[in-house]
């Protein structure tokens, strides 16, 4: 017997950026739309329209994990208490990605969680990614564990590209005044049918240049897999 399949979105509803969490709130509800009316996955209908659930630190079941960057390294925590304690920093990236940033992140069950990135075996310990040398080559590394809950859990890690951008990287946004041909145009996703990945992902090649600049995906064809994919 199939288990219901269910679809959950964090955005926020109120505060600051109630704007935004509407916006993507929207979003999910138009892809569960479409999704339904080319007749559903496995084939069941998606639950539409969503339900809004405010974290309440009471319910204690809850587990979060926190990806973020320190402008050389990948690190995560993991809280199994809704947040109220933490179990981290713990770093992701290893040999041959010395330096990683920007890094997307997607979990399922409790303890599958998949990490991408930009990653150079650049590093000096001094220079910013903004001013690193034009030998420095950069790559989309995707990283996995399927017990991240666990403290000391190892990820799996593989270049997921080729070679997307050589040289300076800027992570500024708009106020860049540096090269950013990478953009902020990022993020992974899974097939809730195969448990796959595919990264999105910016890619300057072959020039190096803004004229080259287009978004690339990549596609896991093997290998484990979360989400429940079979």
């Amino acid at each position: 017997m199939q288990q219901a399949i269910k679809v959950g979105v964090i955005a926020d509803q109120t505060g600051a950026l109630s704007p935004m969490g509407g916006a993507q709130a929207n979003t999910a509800t138009l892809v569960v739309d479409e999704i339904n009316a080319a007749g559903g996955l496995l084939p069941k209908d998606l639950p539409n329209p969503p339900t809004y659930r405010k974290t309440n630190p009471a319910d204690r079941s809850i587990l979060i994990y926190a990806v973020y960057s320190d402008d050389k390294a990948v690190f995560y925590s993991f809280s199994t208490n809704s947040g109220l304690t933490w179990t981290g920093p713990i770093q992701i990236n290893q040999a041959p990605s010395a330096t990683a940033i920007m890094p997307w992140s997607i979990a399922c069950a409790p303890g599958q969680l998949n990490v991408v990135w930009y990653g150079t075996s650049f590093f000096d310990g001094t220079t910013t990614p903004d001013n690193y040398p034009a030998s420095a080559a950069w790559y989309v590394f995707f990283s996995q564990n399927r017990d991240a809950a666990v403290a000391g859990s190892k990820f799996t890690q593989v270049a997921a590209s080729p070679i997307v951008h050589f040289g300076g990287a800027c992570e500024s946004g708009v106020t860049c005044t540096g090269n950013r041909d990478l953009f902020d145009d990022f993020g992974v996703a899974v097939s809730p049918t195969t448990g796959l990945a595919s990264i999105a992902y910016s890619d300057d090649q072959p020039g190096n240049t803004g004229s080259d600049d287009h978004t690339a995906i990549a596609t896991q064809t093997g290998g484990p897999k979360i989400c429940g994919g079979t």
